[in-house]
């Protein structure tokens, strides 16, 4: 009974044993599994990791971006504002360089068509002078072809005396 017993505990403890392997292999192998896992977790993890270092560079690539459109924005809009002011500044300039030559070619229309109206008005006088001098001319030839003939009565009358008195 003793050898039974120490049989049994030994077939006990071989079974326990067997057991302890079989746990133990479990064990080993839930180890193994479970290395694996973390191995891949921390690939995982690594991977993140560097996802979001790629996402942080986008992010400050993108927020440098934006400042750089934002500021370049700003400086279009302040450059077209100054444009604007040149252009209005330029555009008056040119209104009232326009108005002073419209008014100086109004004047000197002004002088233009006074200056023609005292020539046209020294054109009138001088047509009247003309006509004038040409009815004293007219007049003038009238008298003198009325001298002319009156001298010829009177040498007329004077060769006729001069021969009455010679006879």
């Amino acid at each position: 009974e003793c050898v039974e017993q120490y049989y049994r505990i030994l077939y006990r403890v071989c079974e326990c044993t067997e057991e302890l392997k079989q746990e133990l292999r479990h064990v080993k192998s839930e180890r193994d599994q479970m290395s694996e896992d973390l191995i891949n977790a921390e690939n995982a993890f690594a991977d993140v990791k560097k996802r979001n270092e790629k996402l942080k560079l986008i992010i400050n690539e993108h927020k440098t971006n934006t400042e750089t459109l934002k500021r370049f924005s700003e400086e279009s809009v302040r450059y077209t504002e100054e444009q604007k002011q040149k252009y209005s500044v330029l555009k008056q300039h040119a209104q009232e360089k326009l108005n002073e030559a419209n008014s100086e070619i109004e004047r000197l229309r002004r002088v233009h068509r006074s200056e023609i109206e005292g020539v046209q008005a020294q054109l009138r006088y001088a047509q009247l002078r003309v006509q004038s001098l040409e009815q004293e001319i007219k007049s003038v030839k009238q008298e003198l072809e009325q001298k002319k003939k009156e001298n010829i009565e009177l040498t007329n009358i004077c060769d006729e005396l001069l021969a009455t008195n010679k006879r």
